[in-house]
C-alpha cells in the first residue's frame, strides 16, 4: 500500500474483492490456504460503502501478532478470489485510522 516498501504490521489490507463478499466467505479462502486456527483472526472489516459503484471492495484482516500476517500474507500474495486475483499489502497505521473513521461513519449511518 503507498509506495515504498510496506513496513509489517499485524493487519493486512485486501483489495479487489467481489462486491458480495461476507466475513465468512473470507474466513473459508483463509482457511482453505492456510492452517490458521479460529482465534488467530481477530477480526474482519469490510468496507462495502462503494459496492453499488463498483464491483469490487476491499478489507482489513486484523491477526494476533505480526509474525502471523507475515506468513498470511506470503500465502495469499498472487492467489485469486473466484476470478479475481487479489491485492494484498500490510495495512500502515495512517490506512488504519483512516479505514477506521471509515467504519465509524458506516456504523452511525446504519442506526
Amino acid at each position: 500500500m503507498g509506495f515504498g516498501k510496506s513496513q509489517p504490521t499485524n493487519v493486512l489490507w485486501l483489495d479487489d474483492l467481489p462486491s458480495n463478499i461476507t466475513e465468512l466467505m473470507l474466513r473459508t479462502f483463509l482457511n482453505r490456504l492456510t492452517n490458521l486456527s479460529s482465534n488467530e483472526i481477530l477480526d474482519i472489516y469490510i468496507d462495502n460503502r462503494n459496492s453499488q459503484k463498483n464491483e469490487f471492495v476491499q478489507c482489513l484482516i486484523y491477526f494476533n501478532d505480526i509474525i502471523t500476517a507475515q506468513n498470511e500474507i506470503n500465502l495469499i500474495r498472487g492467489k485469486k478470489f473466484e476470478t479475481k486475483r487479489i491485492q494484498v499489502d500490510f495495512a500502515s497505521r495512517i490506512f488504519l485510522t483512516k479505514f477506521s473513521d471509515i467504519i465509524q461513519q458506516t456504523i452511525r449511518s446504519d442506526r
